[in-house]
């Protein structure tokens, strides 16, 4: 089950956009029904700086825990659709979406009191 954070600088037009992302992110993961958690949340401008930059940027910052992580080319797949995905539903060029995915949840995460294993 992915729990995909995505963290978005600025202003963003919300109304059913984590439905959008979480739909189209669970496709490209591969996952059943309501089985990617997606969350969304805006960051105000104010609040994110790059060291010696005056530009302007925002960037959105993408979270995804799975059970097992993906590696090799399944990685680079994913990499490559969720930056697309979440680009063009966040109306942002590719280069100001970052993905980071967390090590596997196994044995570390809990869901509703039921550790992953």
């Amino acid at each position: 089950m992915p729990v995909v954070d995505i963290e978005i600088v600025g202003s963003c037009e919300l109304a059913g956009l984590s439905e959008v992302l979480a739909d189209q992110i669970g496709t490209a993961l591969g996952s059943s029904d309501g089985g990617t958690w997606v969350k969304v949340r805006l960051l105000p401008r104010t609040q994110y700086a790059e060291n010696r930059n005056d530009a302007t940027p925002q960037p959105v910052f993408v979270n995804v825990l799975q059970h097992t992580r993906l590696s090799g080319a399944s990685l680079a797949t994913a990499v490559e659709s969720i930056t697309r995905i979440v680009a063009e539903a966040t109306d942002r060029p590719s280069e100001n979406v970052h993905l980071v995915f967390s090590a596997s949840s196994t044995g570390r995460v809990s869901f509703g009191g039921n550790l992953v294993e």
